[in-house]
Order: structure tokens, then sequence, then C-alpha cells
């Protein structure tokens, strides 16, 4: 697509395999897409945006909230140590392996308040 962009066959396939790989996922239908190997489906994605039709990048989006979920508790300011067994534990694995694809996906993102607040 870098060196064609007028091939729209090549974005085609890229937006069909983006589609399939996140309805899978959302479905939990392949297991290959677990939490460690994400990044691996999610790194090359991000980088489709101008590809992509917004349904896929909302499923795309949908997918990113539900892998990075346990993110949450870093930000949380009286977050409980005590109670992670009941309350959620802070899983820093999210930090190192999904913040580059958090940052890139706050570009998605419209309007500019939206990006902030993400």
């Amino acid at each position: 697509m870098k060196f064609n962009p007028n091939d729209t066959s090549v974005s085609d396939m890229a937006m069909k395999t983006v589609w399939y790989a996140t309805v899978q996922n959302c479905n939990k239908i392949n297991s290959a897409l677990t939490f460690y190997n994400y990044p691996t489906l999610s790194q090359g994605a991000i980088f489709l945006n101008s590809y992509l039709p917004d349904s896929v990048k909302d499923l795309f989006g949908n997918t990113l909230q539900t892998e990075t979920e346990s993110f949450k508790y870093l930000f949380e300011p009286n977050y409980d140590f005590n109670t992670t067994q009941s309350n959620g534990a802070i899983n820093t694995d999210t930090m190192y392996l999904n913040i580059d694809i958090l940052l890139a996906y706050s570009d998605w993102l419209k309007p500019m308040t939206k990006k902030y607040v993400f």
C-alpha cells in the first residue's frame, strides 16, 4: 500500500484481514489471539487508519479496550493494593505490550477533545 496506494485490492485485503481477526477476537473464536500475542495484530493494524472503514475501526477499538482492560488501575489514585484478588490486579504487562498501540490509537479519535480524554 505504501508503494502503490492506488492498488485497492491490497488495501481491501488488509481491511478484511483486520476485520476477520478483530471479529474472532471479539467473539473469542481464535484461541491464538491471546493477551501476549495480541500486539502482533494490533501493531500492524494501527497503521491502517486511513484504509479502514469506521465499522472496522470500531471493532479494532473494541478489541483494544478488551485487551487493555487491566490498564485502568495504573491511574487510579486510591487503588487498594490489599484487594488485588477481588478488585483486579494491576497488570504492568499491558504497559509494555500495548502502550505504543494505545498512544497511536488516540490519533484515530475525533474530535480533538476525545484524544485528550483518551
